[in-house]
Order: C-alpha cells, then structure tokens, then sequence
C-alpha cells in the first residue's frame, strides 16, 4: 500500500441557488463541483483504494515555493505531478487558452499548465535529480474529450486511470523514492 503525506484543502461550501441549480442541471453541478474542490478529493480517494506498492508515496497538495499541485506520486525513478480536472464530456480552447466545457460556457482553467510548470520547477529545484518528473491531468468526474491543439501535459481519462499508473510506475524497481524530495514538497 502506498504512503499518503499532506492533506487537501477543504471543499468550499456550496451556496444555496448554486445547489437548486445543481439538481436540475448535470452541467451546473459538474462547474459546482469544479469550483468547490471536489476533484482532487475524488483522485486522493481512488488512489487510496489502489493497490499501488509500498515504495510509492502520494503527497497531497505537495507545495514549491509558492506553487502548487493537486498531488504528487514519487516512486523509485518516477515522479508524476498530477492536477485534478473535474468535469466530463467535450472540452474546447477558450478564447484566452483557457479549457472551456458546455459549448464555452464553463472556464476549467488550465490544469496542464499548473502541472507543467510544477514539473518544471521541481526538476529545476535538483530535487528530483535522477528521476523523470511527468506532468499529469486526471479527468476526475469521468472521461473527457478535448478538441483543442495537444494538451502540455498528459490529459489520463478517468477510466483509464489504473492502465495509466500501471504503465507509468516502474514494476518491480526496488528502493525507496528520496525522502528529501517527499519532505520538501510535502506542505508544512
């Protein structure tokens, strides 16, 4: 079983049109969702019931400096930064480059970015010297389609999540990942 280190921020509470609005509509209650934090609570939750190996360790809400992630998995040789997206169903560019959901009508931000620069960031820092540092997305409230140019950063539908992690962790590669890295980029 992995190690879990961090904690999430709390869900923002839901105000009451918002929850109206969240009963007749799918849509409002995916951007409801969104706003209020749900995705990378869903992603912590699912990874905590895999089986992933023992030498794996998941920091929530891991902090640089002051940049952030939805969470970091570090493994012997590999670290995935990972940002929640929570929606489903077709996502377009924006006009400013923004991911858009419903037709444009829903700004999701960019998870892809925040990743990459993360990554970047982290690899830079020499904290995770020796390891290849991957930037991820996760669809969080289903699968996605996005039918803009290529995503910075991996965009991992949610039913491919296990296959994806499967590939992307090293098998059977014995050690532990540096507890230097883990420690820094856990938040105080």
């Amino acid at each position: 079983m992995a190690n879990i280190t961090g904690r999430l921020s709390e869900k923002k509470k839901r105000e009451l049109l918002r929850s109206v609005t969240s009963l007749i509509s799918g849509t409002s209650r995916m951007q409801a969702e969104l706003e209020e934090g749900f995705g990378p609570h869903v992603l912590a939750g699912r990874l905590e019931s895999m089986d992933l190996p023992d030498n794996v360790t998941i920091v929530l809400r891991p902090t640089l400096a002051f940049l952030h992630a939805d969470l970091c998995l570090v493994a012997p040789g590999k670290v995935l930064v990972v940002n929640a997206l929570h929606w489903s169903g077709p996502m377009a560019p924006g006009k400013k480059g923004e991911w858009t959901g419903a037709k444009g009508s829903v700004d999701l931000g960019r998870p892809d970015r925040r990743a990459v620069l993360f990554a970047d960031r982290l690899q830079w820092s020499g904290l995770a010297k020796g390891l290849e540092v991957e930037p991820v997305v996760v669809s969080t409230a289903g699968d996605v389609t996005y039918s803009g140019g290529e995503p910075e950063a991996r965009l991992v539908p949610w039913s491919e999540l296990d296959a994806y992690l499967t590939a992307a962790l090293p098998a059977g590669v014995a050690g532990f990942p540096t507890l230097e890295l883990i420690k820094a980029i856990t938040p105080k």
